[in-house]
């Protein structure tokens, strides 16, 4: 198999009506059964990439696979660890996997409607959190159970 590159490319910023700001994406709301793990160490993020993907595929003759490849490299690059820090730096938005993607060019930018595999379940970076799903398991509770009071009715 090829090795590619990591290719330069960013999430762009999507708001979220009920409240104000702008976020790289948002997790997804729907099951996603096909995937291995899903909603136990693997949650689904929904966005779009901004990468200039024509010109590579001109240019350096990859398939579109190798562009989402390459595209999730540079995302998942691991930043510097600080000075006197006590923990390992993780990716910005988890390890990132292909899943689904979409390659759109609309009023003459081109981008990538991206559907990807993250652990992480909840992310600053995305709106909203990864689906919970505990498998149908009934959890069992823990501790003593509460005391019942019984009325005592000697007439």
């Amino acid at each position: 198999m090829l090795q590619v590159r990591p290719i330069e490319c960013s999430f762009r910023k999507i708001p979220n009506y009920p409240e104000e700001g702008f976020k790289d994406g948002r997790f997804s709301g729907s099951f996603h059964w096909d995937i291995k793990e899903f909603s136990d160490k693997k949650w689904v993020v929904l966005g779009y990439l901004e990468v200039d993907w024509p010109s590579i595929i001109r240019e350096e003759n990859l398939t579109q696979e190798d562009i989402v490849t390459g595209c999730l490299k540079f995302l998942n690059i691991v930043p510097e660890r600080k000075k006197r820090a006590k923990k390992d730096p993780r990716p910005k938005y988890g390890l990132l996997e292909s899943y689904k993607a979409d390659f759109k060019v609309k009023n003459g930018k081109a981008f990538i409607i991206a559907q990807l595999k993250t652990s992480d379940q909840a992310n600053s970076h995305f709106w909203g959190e990864g689906q919970n799903w505990n498998g149908g398991k009934i959890l069992r509770k823990r501790g003593r159970p509460p005391k019942i009071k019984v009325e005592n009715n000697d007439e």
